[in-house]
């Protein structure tokens, strides 16, 4: 039923009856008491976490994942799962029902869906007797795209898909595009460069690999930095806006023998994905450099780390 027919945070009753076509006089209840129903809003509702809105997701990373509320969780808790094509969850494609727990659910279902826009609702359920108690939810659109082995677009960065440069004020490098494709920096004269990306101090960028990293024996993705060592963190996720999960802080300064840019690696199995096309760098020259912790003591025109490809080596 639509959650505006229904009145909220106090009771209502549902009863069934069994109709005899034959004698149209005959109703006969189905149960000899009517079901309480009680709906909560959404302050008492699971949170969805991912997919999350309008977010697009590989078909075989699909994962549905939400947090229950502190205070309504439990052993007699269920929490339902359902997909449609539709927001009004008339015509579903898919139920599941999860026992009750804390801390974050997830119900993994890859290649499951095509390529194409659905929503997914997550709600609780409470039932003691004759009663229920049960949450309303969040409509929240997705959208299916290629999965990770029909993408192949190469193995460096493909796509830039968010930034958040600092240091905006002294910072001449903000073209996000020169992260994309293999390592192609270049030194033009004293501080002058080109190919790069420079992030500002404690900035990020957020890149789409042109095929997905896979976890495979020892590292898995190189991120290739220009100038000097500065210290990066790597996140990864299985959607294009997180939640992300980091692969650790390097100072990025091995030599990469032909190329101007130094580079660091980086292991997938430090996170819980097995392979991911979604990448997160952010700049923590705070860690490799302290003098140059912050904007105003930055004496250069490419503050923060200067990044010039992301690789996959898997």
């Amino acid at each position: 039923l639509p959650r505006d027919s229904l009145p909220m945070n106090e009771p209502f009753y549902l009863q069934a009856f069994w109709l005899d076509p034959r004698h149209p006089d005959r109703i006969t209840p189905l149960e000899s008491h009517p079901l309480s129903v009680r709906l909560l809003g959404e302050q008492e509702a699971p949170e969805p976490i991912t997919p999350a809105d309008r977010d697009e997701v590989p078909a075989d990373l699909l994962t549905f994942r939400f947090q229950p509320r502190a205070d309504f969780t439990g052993g007699d808790i269920r929490y339902h799962i359902d997909v449609a094509r539709s927001g009004d969850f008339e015509s579903r494609l898919a139920s599941w029902d999860l026992n009750g727990g804390t801390g974050v659910q997830k119900l993994a279902k890859p290649n499951f869906l095509s390529p194409r826009m659905y929503h997914w609702r997550v709600y609780a359920s409470r039932e003691s007797g004759d009663q229920v108690v049960l949450t309303t939810y969040r409509d929240v659109p997705f959208t299916i795209v290629t999965g990770c082995n029909e993408w192949n677009h190469g193995r460096y960065a493909y796509r830039v898909l968010d930034t958040d440069f600092q240091c905006l004020s002294k910072n001449h490098y903000t073209d996000g595009s020169r992260a994309l494709g293999p390592p192609d920096a270049h030194r033009l004269g004293q501080d002058s460069f080109s190919g790069i990306v420079s992030l500002g101090v404690d900035g990020s960028i957020v890149l789409e690999l042109g095929k997905c990293v896979q976890d495979g024996p020892g590292a898995d993705l190189r991120v290739y930095q220009t100038v000097s060592f500065e210290g990066v963190e790597v996140l990864v996720s299985d959607t294009r806006r997180g939640p992300w999960q980091s692969l650790g802080i390097h100072l990025c300064g091995e030599m990469t023998p032909g190329l101007l840019s130094n580079h660091c690696d980086f292991d997938l199995a430090e996170a819980d994905i097995p392979r991911t096309r979604y990448v997160k760098i952010v700049d923590h020259i705070c860690q490799s450099h302290p003098y140059l912790c912050g904007c105003s003591v930055q004496q250069v025109q490419t503050p923060g780390a200067d990044i010039d490809a992301v690789e996959a080596l898997h």
